[in-house]
């Protein structure tokens, strides 16, 4: 093709039709750069299936890490319900007297489907009081986008909006849960004060035992807890931790559901 236009050329200059040349060039240079468009929109449209391929690839990821988000936080909310119910055991104890025939003590499930019940379960009540952990979200996906800039890539403005909301809250939740760990390691005082180094390490071994009392040691423990004034004002404390954790994963739920249900979206067009 390319030898017939060069010879077509060279034809018309020999013939001295000048005008004819003129017209021929200008068709040959219209040519070149209706080929040279066609390529660059080729080249745009290739980079824009990239483009699109890398933002359905961020929405998948994205969706996964708020399923997991979604899982992370049902598990901390059923950590927290049964830490209220363990320090209202004891705070039913202590506002009873002391007198565990006159307390409502709830079962304690520890481990998996190994109940403890009355004395025990108090015992074990005691143990946990202490025991507090906060929801942490994934931000892997969310972090890989603002390091390599590719947040902008995201189209849909109000599901990003609504992503930055979630993530950026998330500083805040941290720096309230930070705020409050002083309240765990008070309650935390407190219990070495009443429990003994046997019955506050006999969780960590590695093969589980199950708590049991000797003659005289609840009546130890009972001692040792009313010795310990501040043990009520602590768990009282832990109390409201554990109901924020609560409020804040009923919260995280509700964002969580509703970024779900919109990367859905985006992913199944």
């Amino acid at each position: 093709m390319l030898k017939f236009f060069r010879q077509l050329r060279q034809r018309l200059l020999r013939e001295n039709k000048f005008t004819k040349y003129i017209m021929y060039a200008i068709g040959e240079i219209i040519l070149v750069v209706i080929g040279i468009l066609i390529a660059l929109q080729v080249n745009n449209w290739n980079e824009s299936r990239k483009l699109d391929k890398l933002e359905h690839s961020y929405y998948e990821s994205l969706y996964q890490d708020l399923v997991q988000d979604s899982l992370e936080i049902n598990f901390k909310k059923k950590n927290a319900h049964r830490n209220i119910k363990q320090l209202n055991n004891v705070l039913r104890f202590i506002n009873s007297d002391y007198d565990i025939s006159k307390t409502a003590i709830d079962s304690v499930e520890w481990p998996v489907n190994h109940y403890y019940k009355d004395s025990l379960a108090l015992v074990h009540s005691v143990s946990q009081a202490g025991f507090m952990q906060f929801v942490d979200i994934l931000k892997n996906t969310i972090e890989d986008l603002r390091s390599t800039g590719s947040i902008k890539i995201l189209k849909n403005k109000k599901l990003k909006e609504r992503l930055m909301q979630y993530y950026n809250r998330d500083k805040t939740r941290e720096s309230w849960n930070l705020s409050l760990l002083d309240t765990r390691v008070e309650m935390e005082k407190s219990v070495n004060k009443v429990l003994t180094a046997e019955q506050r390490t006999l969780y960590a071994n590695d093969e589980f035992q199950v708590l049991e009392l000797h003659d005289g040691d609840f009546q130890k423990f009972t001692d040792n807890l009313k010795a310990v004034p501040e043990f009520k004002e602590n768990l009282i404390g832990m109390l409201y931790l554990q109901h924020r954790i609560l409020h804040q994963s009923n919260n995280l739920m509700k964002y969580v559901n509703d970024l779900l249900a919109q990367l859905r979206e985006e992913i199944n067009e």
